[in-house]
């Protein structure tokens, strides 16, 4: 309790930071139309420091197309109006200080029509994190250590997220969350297929990343820890424009991505495509010791793994006029995937020491497989301002085949027999089918109602076969009692409605989702069938009270669902290696969560805090675990827990100190409570964990830009045991030549190579385990980046540096 005293304090003395500054100053003005030269209602207006381009505060326009921004100290600012259907206006070098301590700008004219070459990249001008509504955004260029990384790179920069060395990604400890791409989840459904998807996109093509830890009704139910959105990067100049990157690492790690894009009128042309290659050394502990017979087990392994992967990406944008616009988009993910295991098991009298027997188990896994996806996106808009119309239709199949040779070696007691020889041969087909229409009908400019259908349509076959080699016959023969066939089928049918208004400073959105699922599982080799039909409703609420332009406080609440994958749900008992085995439980429940948080952000001068305190209530939470089916085997399996609760407090922070120095960071400190004595009378857990992240970016005149990032994770508990804590550390340098053209980049991964994966069974009656691997993590990286063509953010960065010469007002367009 100690540690939570001391958050607390540390909150208590940021929240009175403001009485340091003196706020004085005003900047005022009005946005009009630059034909009709009529007020313009509702424009988005963005204050920013001149000298950073960070973000300071935003406000709409009113009736009267007036803005004003009051309690502003001495400084150099800008101001950014941005309305749909308009150019934008970016002006700068506006002084405020003691001779001149209020500003009243001259009318802002916004030109009606497409936005124009000449506009001001909003890139240049965005901080690091930026709060909008129900959603965090933070912006991928701006303080993010990723220079020649991938999307995994990426999440491991964004607060609340944690990727463990597994690659496995967690929201606030919660492996349970969407990952979407541009709102789409593009092959992303499938967990095994998530890492190597994320793998293959270039952090270089994303803009920026959006959490959403309470989700409104809008969104699928199934993200019991929220959404993370990865927002690809989009051009908007004309003419044609692109990028290649070039990416080596040490122990053989490469990757090289093309990214074009041509537009012209109406029309929008884009493509990309990336290939990685990356070889990775895993080794690997396992100790489990049985009780009832004093049985000590242990194996140790050294693996290789190679990974071959190309993804490429194709579409449009089409708009057709002013109402209407069609989009269409291709990704394609084929993977080649390559390991070698080499491991001795080796069983003991945990009593005597005498050693009972041992082996070597040779493992050889060859995978390879393709995701595809394919969306068609068409958008209406109507008269009046607000309304729209958009519909959505998405096609995914994932493919695997997977190949697996095992050769067993009894070393004692010593035999004469030969190696045991298998072979295990997997073949997995998942096709999804997505269909949505939303409609948006505003009733006044503070207040509007969003509805939409949405139809999911998922189906899974998964062939698993066994081969044995028969000495006698000199031939692999197939094993019927190891090999089975699982067909399963998920239907989701989802209607929403969600109220969004303002009155005065005051906010609400209210919705509510009502979903039908019917779900099949079919075991064909024992004719097992499973069916589940349920139906739910599902509300959401966020409500934020604006103070004044600089502090808002926000509440959010929603009720969330996650449902059992096909690998929780396949009965069918599989045998990773004589010791381990892995199972589904067709039994499986969906699993509930009732989320609540409370946040507060404030903007000062040189620094944005957003302190936040949450609260999660899991019903039949789903989980994994472990149990023994004889004296050497044990088996992995899922079950639902009774109930688990989580509750804690977050503090984010993005500051700017100095002129050459920005920091970034977060840190959490939570509590879990876990009872799942409805498995067994000694699942029940409970601890208090913490975990921080802290990024710094120097940027060094005449030498380069420094960054470094630093991550944390606590100890952290589930029924049956902990994860132990778990840190790394990444060092990036990056320089950049002929305006920007060009960028040569120096990144260190896992500097002190302490990320590891640690796991420990300890809160079991008959045995306890423990789980050890670590991956070769540390690495050094060199990139080079090359832009071309007709790069608006480039020509517009020339443009920004005249306009802010002595005597230039910004009115030069």
């Amino acid at each position: 309790m100690k540690s939570l005293d001391k958050i607390i304090l540390i909150f208590a003395l940021i929240l009175t930071y403001n009485s340091v500054f003196a706020q004085t100053g005003s900047i005022s003005g009005s946005v009009t139309d630059d034909k009709t030269n009529l007020p313009v209602e509702a424009a988005s207006v963005s204050l920013v420091s001149s000298k950073d381009s960070i973000i300071l505060n935003g406000t709409e326009t009113g009736a009267d197309g007036k803005f004003k921004f009051s309690n502003l100290s001495p400084g150099n600012y800008g101001i950014r109006v941005n309305l749909i259907g308009y150019s934008k206006v970016y002006i700068s070098g506006i002084i405020i200080n003691n001779d001149n301590p209020s500003v009243n700008l001259k009318p802002l004219k916004l030109k009606s029509g497409e936005t124009t070459t000449e506009e001001i990249n909003v890139e240049a001008e965005r901080s690091a994190i930026e709060f909008k509504e129900d959603k965090k955004i933070f912006n991928v260029e701006q303080g993010m250590n990723v220079q020649g990384g991938s999307a995994i790179d990426v999440l491991k920069n964004i607060p609340s997220v944690s990727v463990d060395a597994d690659g496995n990604i967690s929201l606030r400890g919660n492996e349970n969350v969407k990952i979407l791409v541009d709102g789409k989840p593009f092959g992303l459904n499938n967990a095994e297929n998530r890492n190597s998807v994320l793998d293959q996109i270039p952090s270089s093509l994303i803009e920026s990343v959006e959490l959403v830890t309470n989700p409104s009704a809008k969104y699928d139910a199934d993200n019991s820890a929220g959404i993370i959105n990865l927002r690809l990067k989009k051009s908007e100049g004309l003419g044609y424009n692109g990028n290649l990157l070039l990416n080596a690492g040490s122990k053989d790690k490469y990757n090289g991505s093309l990214n074009l894009n041509f537009r012209k009128d109406k029309m929008n042309f884009f493509g990309s495509y990336d290939y990685r290659l990356q070889n990775n050394i895993i080794n690997g502990d396992n100790s489990r010791e049985i009780f009832s017979n004093n049985s000590l087990f242990t194996q140790s392994s050294d693996a290789t793994s190679r990974y071959n992967g190309h993804f490429a990406k194709g579409g449009f944008d089409y708009n057709i006029s002013k109402e209407h616009s069609l989009s269409y988009l291709l990704n394609y993910n084929y993977r080649d995937r390559r390991r070698s295991d080499n491991s001795i098991s080796e069983t003991y009298n945990s009593t005597t020491g005498d050693l009972e027997n041992q082996s070597n188990l040779i493992t050889k896994d060859n995978s390879d497989g393709y995701t595809i996806d394919m969306s068609l996106n068409y958008n209406m808009t109507f008269k009046t301002p607000g309304k729209s119309l958009s519909s959505e239709a998405i096609y995914t199949r994932y493919k695997d085949n997977t190949y697996n040779n095992t050769t067993e070696n009894i070393i004692y007691p010593k035999s004469s027999s030969e190696p045991l020889l298998e072979n295990r041969i997997t073949d997995e087909v998942n096709d999804e089918g997505n269909f949505s229409i939303d409609y948006v009908n505003p009733f006044s400019k503070d207040s509007k109602l969003e509805t939409g259908l949405k139809v999911v349509l998922r189906n899974n076959d998964k062939d698993f076969s066994v081969e044995k080699f028969d000495y006698s016959s000199n031939s692999y023969i197939n094993d019927p009692s190891q090999s089975n066939i699982y067909a399963y089928n998920e239907n989701i049918y989802a209607l929403y409605a969600a109220y969004d208004a303002k009155i005065n400073k005051f906010g609400i959105k209210a919705g509510l989702r009502a979903e039908q699922t019917d779900t099949k599982g079919d075991l064909k080799n024992t004719n097992q069938i499973n069916k589940s039909n349920y139906f739910d409703l599902f509300p959401s609420l966020n409500l934020t009270q604006k103070f004044d332009e600089t502090q808002e406080l926000a509440f959010s609440y929603s009720l969330r669902i996650n449902r059992p994958t096909v690998q929780m749900l396949n009965p069918f008992v599989i045998a990773f290696d004589p010791y381990n085995y892995f199972s589904g439980n067709p039994d499986l429940k969906p699993e509930y969560v009732n989320s609540f948080e409370l946040g507060y952000l404030k903007y000062f001068e040189t620094i944005t805090i957003n302190p936040s305190i949450f609260y999660t209530h899991k019903k039949d939470q789903l989980s994994r675990t472990r149990e023994l089916l004889d004296s050497n085997i044990a088996l992995l399996t899922f079950d639902n827990y009774g109930n688990t609760e989580n509750y804690g407090a977050e503090l984010v922070l993005n500051a700017k100190p100095f002129e050459f120095i920005s920091l970034n960071g977060s840190v959490s400190y939570y509590k879990n409570i876990i009872d799942a004595t409805n498995l067994d009378s000694a699942y029940k857990n409970e601890n208090y964990s913490w975990n921080g992240r802290i990024s710094a970016n120097m940027y060094l005149p005449m030498f380069a830009d420094l960054g470094i990032t630093y991550f944390y994770s606590g100890r952290n508990v589930f029924a049956q045991g902990v994860l132990e804590p778990f840190q790394s550390m990444d060092v990036s340098l990056k320089r950049d030549f002929f305006e920007k053209r060009v960028t040569l980049g120096l990144r260190v991964s896992d500097v002190f190579n302490t990320l590891k994966f640690d796991v420990k069974l300890n809160n079991t009656q008959n045995f306890q385990e423990s789980f050890y691997r670590k991956r070769d993590s540390r690495a050094l990286y060199f990139n080079l980046t090359y832009r071309f063509g007709n790069d608006s953010k480039i020509q517009e960065k020339k443009r920004r540096r005249v306009n802010e010469q002595p005597g230039n007002d910004g009115f030069g367009f």
